[in-house]
């Protein structure tokens, strides 16, 4: 699959500067970022439910 991704040339010229300083794609980087976010959300979603299940 792919998705198409708009962003102002400075924005743009940021992104590839971060991924190039850690070593990866724009690609990659994206990927990884999301996907770390997706985690983070639901564990957090996990952990309110567990507190919920307390009272």
């Amino acid at each position: 699959m792919t998705i198409s991704l708009r962003v102002s040339e400075l924005d743009g010229v940021l992104m590839k500067k971060y991924a190039q300083y850690h070593n990866e794609t724009v690609s990659r980087m994206i990927r990884r970022i999301v996907f770390e976010q997706i985690e983070r959300d639901y564990h957090a979603l996990l952990d309110r439910v567990e507190m919920m299940k307390l009272y």
